[in-house]
């Protein structure tokens, strides 16, 4: 055994040996490009993929969230210089209900944001302002609620198609942190009332659409609503 390896050994020396220097010198660049591109793609497929935890934020609240980042060793990208924070999609629900527990972000925009749209604006803009205003707007008729001590509402508003098959729903994510006093439990009916609230002040969103879940990540929304209140959301 010891001897065949020592003659294969030897045969590949000799067959070094007999190449020239350029083309030596090409085997040992492209040997080291293949090692260099299998690292590289390690390297990429570990790195996590990215995605918008919060957007147009404000200088303070932005520290404030990357203090909490850091604090749980969440890895972060800043963007937007600094008015937008991207975390590991994996991360982004997570996150969401731990910074809603402490009340983070604070600043709520409404229908008053629609007055700072300038002349010139694109479409796109338009279109994210507006979804921005509604959600800012059912944030704070949700916290004049008596159980409701802060929300934040998510909308996902698709554009529409050409196509029926081709059409998406719109979906809403409202994350709620409940007053001491309900004990963090709310009524069926109460719940209900906000799926209304939510349904009816979005076009086109279906209550069983809406997902409602508190600061510790309860889910208080049912897919199944009563018939009755489904009927009132569509009116």
């Amino acid at each position: 055994m010891n001897l065949d390896l020592k003659n294969v050994m030897g045969q590949i020396g000799n067959i070094w040996n007999g190449i020239s220097l350029s083309h030596k010198f090409i085997m040992i660049m492209m040997t080291m490009g293949f090692i260099g591109g299998i690292i590289g793609v390690t390297q990429w497929a570990r790195k996590p993929d990215f995605a918008l935890l919060y957007g147009e934020l404000g200088p303070k609240e932005s520290g404030e969230i990357v203090d909490l980042l850091k604090e749980d060793n969440v890895p972060f990208q800043i963007r937007g210089n600094g008015s937008a924070i991207a975390v590991p999609s994996e991360k982004v629900h997570e996150m969401r209900l731990k910074l809603a527990g402490k009340g983070l972000p604070r600043e709520e925009s409404g229908y008053e944001l629609l007055d700072k749209v300038g002349f010139g604006t694109s479409d796109f803009v338009q279109r994210v302002n507006y979804r921005r205003a509604v959600q800012g707007e059912l944030a704070k008729t949700i916290r004049h609620l008596d159980y409701v001590e802060w929300a934040q509402v998510h909308l996902a508003l698709p554009e529409g198609s050409l196509f029926v098959e081709d059409e998406k729903s719109a979906t809403a994510s409202v994350i709620l942190k409940l007053k001491s006093r309900s004990a963090g439990v709310l009524r069926p009916e109460q719940v209900a009332s906000i799926v209304h609230l939510v349904s009816a002040g979005v076009e086109g969103l279906k209550p069983e659409n809406v997902t409602i879940t508190d600061t510790r990540g309860n889910l208080l929304s049912r897919k199944e609503l009563p018939s009755s209140m489904i009927g009132a959301s569509n009116d």
